[in-house]
């Protein structure tokens, strides 16, 4: 049973690794490397049933770096084309992916590499926080083995690395001294790399002020100086970089820009054709409002009434501070890449970092309330990382959105979408809430007593 406390004063559960996620991790990759061996007709059916379309092979990502560094080498710019890849795929990551000329270009590297990120990541769920209690293993199993866990660890997508980083950075950091300045490091050289983990170095908000300001002027440092010297690459590899569809990737973006799909199903259900209904279907103005009013009525709305709550303050109080620092690090990631654009699938894989931040959260609640919510926003988790199998499910009996749509696909979609926003609310909270407690904010909303007063 969880040890229990009162107000003001933390829960400090057992802090050992969590040995059962990492024993699960290494079991569900030892059964697809079996199968993999034992029968590749068997092993892409399977995968398919996890609602993602494998490639022939797998660690078809990582492949892509070996094959940029190939073309590299033989003068080919792979900002324009890269015909060393078995996709073609050209340039799409930072510039300074370019610097690691050492990285292996020949093809044999491609399992060994894959591998080895797969192997690197159930180890490090060791590093995750610690479940309260036997149940609540529950919700971090079920992320592990959820399509979108699967599906970065079968392409050996670099987001996979970026998950192992962050997490050995709150490991870091959690440690304190002087062991949580390689943490914030590991953070900015994950930021040069991929760009979005800059919103990561959130957690320094922790440090004292000084330590914070220092960590906060660094960090935009880092990023405004690194754009200004590689802005024409920048400039160069933003074509390049994959459009996900609406349908099946996530963003903020994503319920706006399909309103006027939806538009033009309903006008065709109804027999409603004319230039007025075609010319508001393709609205910017309307998509424009639809976003500007989701952001208002969700993160900034919502989320500033969660983190305004008292037994919210109180909950993160009594989590242990791996707990906590996971949860916020966690937040920053989904709901900095929600905000920011489309998302393919294998980027939710850092719902894993939130999950068990969500799950002592109930655990830790003062009251009902807040309890339920947390226990609502685990299960949203769950369902965003699981979403592709029903949605393929109803796809394949009913027409989908991408193909003109049906009622129930339709339908299914918007809840989607819905529940995205209302789970960006609540990470929204979670962060304005970890943000206000920080030495940082205190010293800038503080006010001045005059003397006699």
């Amino acid at each position: 049973m969880m040890a229990r406390s009162t107000a003001g004063q933390p829960v400090q559960p057992k802090t050992r690794g969590n040995l059962i996620a990492s024993a699960f991790g290494f079991f569900v990759l030892g059964c697809f490397v079996a199968l993999y061996l034992a029968d590749r007709d068997l092993y892409l059916p399977v995968l398919r049933r996890w609602a993602f379309q494998p490639f022939r092979y797998p660690f078809i990502d990582i492949e892509w770096f070996g094959a940029v560094h190939a073309c590299l080498r033989q003068g080919i710019d792979v900002y324009v084309s890269n015909p060393c890849d078995e996709l073609g795929r050209p340039f799409n990551y930072s510039p300074a992916w370019l610097w690691m000329s050492f990285w292996p270009a020949s093809r044999d590297w491609t399992n060994p590499l894959g591998l080895l990120f797969a192997c690197l990541l159930a180890l490090s769920f060791t590093m995750l926080p610690r479940p309260r209690q036997r149940i609540d293993y529950g919700p971090v199993l079920l992320g592990i083995v959820s399509p979108m866990t699967l599906y970065a660890a079968e392409r050996a997508n670099i987001d996979v690395m970026i998950f192992v980083s962050v997490l050995s950075a709150v490991w870091l950091v959690e440690r304190g001294g002087w062991l949580r300045l390689p943490g914030y490091a590991v953070i900015l050289v994950w930021g040069v790399l991929k760009f979005y983990p800059f919103v990561a170095m959130i957690l320094a908000l922790r440090e004292r002020l000084r330590p914070a300001a220092l960590l906060s002027v660094l960090t935009v440092t880092v990023a405004c100086g690194f754009l200004w010297i590689y802005h024409a690459e920048l400039a160069r590899i933003a074509p390049n970089i994959p459009q996900p569809s609406i349908f099946t990737a996530s963003g903020a973006v994503q319920l706006p820009l399909g309103f006027g799909s939806l538009l033009r199903y309903i006008f065709t259900s109804f027999g409603i054709d004319s230039p007025v209904a075609g010319q508001l279907a393709d609205s910017r103005f309307l998509v424009t409002g639809i976003f500007v009013a989701l952001l208002f009525w969700f993160p900034m709305r919502g989320g500033s009434r969660l983190a305004g709550r008292s037994d919210l303050r109180v909950a993160l109080d009594r989590l242990t501070e791996r707990e906590r620092l996971a949860l916020v690090a966690g937040a920053a990631l989904v709901f900095g890449c929600f905000i920011i654009g489309r998302n393919s699938g294998y980027r939710q894989i850092h719902m894993l970092l939130i999950i068990p931040g969500l799950v002592a959260l109930v655990r830790s609640s003062p009251g009902g309330a807040l309890a339920r919510t947390c226990r609502r926003a685990v299960a949203a988790a769950l369902f965003l990382m699981w979403f592709p199998i029903p949605m393929q499910w109803l796809n394949d009996r009913f027409r989908s959105p991408a193909d003109g749509g049906s009622l129930p696909t339709w339908a299914f979609w918007i809840g989607r979408e819905l529940i995205w926003w209302w789970f960006a609310a609540i990470l929204a909270g979670i962060l304005m809430r970890f943000a206000a407690e920080s030495p940082m904010w205190t010293a800038v909303t503080r006010r001045r007593v005059r003397p006699g007063r």
